[in-house]
């Protein structure tokens, strides 16, 4: 993506309400297969997730995080730090997809588990 960060900030009306967590105890609870987005190069289910808008959204705007992410998980050693910039890289991401971004949308309705499944 060559788009300029401000072009990739989505309209409030177009961001897809999804599930939100208040405390890293409910992230860690809750979040299922978040840590997908950031599996390393090659692998078969990263390699699916990274391909998905908002995923391109997040990691032009966020390109530290995406590769610290990607360094903590490749290690598959996924511990509080990890979680801890997991939970921050879900609050930023869940603002990143659009109502209109394929699969969000399910029987019509936005899937608010979109980003966890």
């Amino acid at each position: 993506m060559t788009e300029k960060p401000e072009s990739l900030q989505l309209p409030p009306d177009k961001v897809a309400k999804l599930v939100r967590y208040e405390t890293l105890e409910g992230f860690v609870e809750g979040q299922n297969n978040f840590y997908f987005h950031f599996l390393p190069e090659g692998s078969f289910v990263g390699d699916i997730y990274k391909t998905q808008p908002h995923y391109r959204r997040f990691k032009a705007l966020h390109p530290e995080l995406d590769s610290s992410l990607k360094a903590k998980l490749s290690q598959r050693k996924v511990g509080s730090d990890a979680y801890k910039e997991l939970f921050k890289a879900y609050a930023i991401m869940s603002e990143l997809v659009s109502v209109d971004d394929p699969h969000v949308r399910e029987d019509g309705k936005v899937n608010d588990q979109f980003l966890l499944r």
